[in-house]
């Protein structure tokens, strides 16, 4: 490797020691990645230090068939990804760089999608959402309890509040908070011995899919309530710091108008229900959450586009029971109106929400594959 290259390695290993978040597990296996990058462009006369180098090596790899891509390719991509936001922070002119980043993303999301269980049928969703009138969209959005609740959060948190350790409410706080989406809970220090109102290992009954207050120790075990506060944190509708809750930069914005933002409106109901999903079904291994959130997903996917689906085929004992536990966790999101069930019975998003909730299960899908852990 020249001279040069090497610098260059040691600069961009500098700055990914200094990110939050990185592609690789370690500065060391990106920057050493890097480095393999900038051989596999000198050898086809690319130079990454200019955007066009940086698009040429990203669009070779794009011209790979489907059979050579490979987990390698996407660690490329990636890797290239965090380096096109190492030149946008260290060039004097970031304007080139931008372009290149465009590029890089949206191939990145490509190979994610090409990876992802009924990527056609998220993809598919996403488009057709887009064909919908962007004021039915955001009348939509806004008659989801997860969209509707957030002025009054908003007007519960005032100039600020006290959080947990954790920073979601704290435990005397759960119930006011929870009851903003329709969740009866109550924050306690020690679970009763003996809870009747309390989640059963497996619903054996209807009866069980509605459950009557749930005592928690924490906000976190209330996965709905949780991913949403986590929502509006990353869409900065409220700020969390060490101690306070309070009011975030889009705060105010979203207050302006009668309904909110279409976009910011969007966002939170996809990263609420990529939180959701990542955290209650597919990340459990607890109470056959394993099995559950395979099943769940099938569901949740298959409710993108109910017309198309295929009529459920008699199940077994065993598969009533988990089916019985799915629509108990799923029941969450009916309550907020993400979800609703068709006359055959099956689970259906609105069509005006799916562009939203097809972006939130590929979101939590992302996760899976990353193998990140909730909070």
């Amino acid at each position: 490797m020249a001279q040069a290259d090497r610098v260059l390695v040691r600069e961009f290993d500098s700055w990914l020691r200094g990110q939050a978040t990185i592609a690789a597990p370690t500065p060391g296996e990106e920057s050493a990645l890097f480095g393999e990058l900038l051989k596999v462009a000198a050898s086809q006369r690319m130079d990454l230090r200019s955007p066009i180098g940086v698009v040429a090596l990203v669009e070779l790899f794009g011209d790979l068939d489907e059979s050579e891509q490979d987990g390698a390719t996407g660690a490329a991509i990636a890797t290239l990804h965090d380096y096109v936001h190492f030149r946008m922070e260290t060039e004097v002119d970031p304007a080139g760089w931008e372009d290149a980043h465009d590029l890089v993303e949206e191939a990145a999301e490509d190979l994610l999608n090409d990876s992802l269980p009924g990527a056609e049928i998220l993809a598919a969703a996403a488009a057709e959402a887009d064909l919908i009138d962007p004021a039915e969209r955001r009348a939509a959005f806004a008659a989801t309890r997860v969209v509707a609740a957030v002025n009054e959060l908003l007007k519960w948190i005032g100039v600020g509040r006290k959080v947990a350790p954790s920073g979601g409410a704290r435990r005397a706080d759960i119930a006011a908070v929870a009851k903003l989406l329709g969740i009866s809970a109550v924050g306690v220090a020690k679970l009763p011995q003996f809870a009747p109102d309390s989640l059963p290992l497996i619903a054996v009954d209807e009866a069980h899919a509605q459950p009557g207050t749930l005592h928690v120790r924490s906000m976190l075990e209330l996965p709905l309530l949780s991913a949403w506060w986590e929502a509006l944190s990353a869409v900065e509708i409220i700020e969390l710091g060490t101690y306070r809750v309070t009011p975030g930069p889009a705060a105010q914005q979203w207050t302006a108008e009668p309904l909110p933002p279409l976009d910011a409106a969007e966002m939170v109901i996809a990263l609420t229900v990529a939180q959701f999903v990542h955290r209650d079904l597919t990340a459990s291994t607890a109470h056959f959450g394993a099995e559950a959130g395979l099943i769940a997903l099938s569901q949740l996917i298959d409710a993108l586009s109910p017309e198309e689906s295929e009529p459920q085929e008699e199940l077994s004992e065993w598969e009533m029971t988990l089916d019985r536990r799915v629509r108990r966790d799923l029941a969450p999101l009916e309550r907020v109106g993400v979800l609703t069930v068709n006359d055959r019975g099956q689970h259906v998003v609105p069509l005006a929400l799916r562009g939203a909730v097809s972006g939130g299960l590929a979101g939590a899908m992302t996760l899976l594959l990353d193998g990140d852990e909730p909070d």
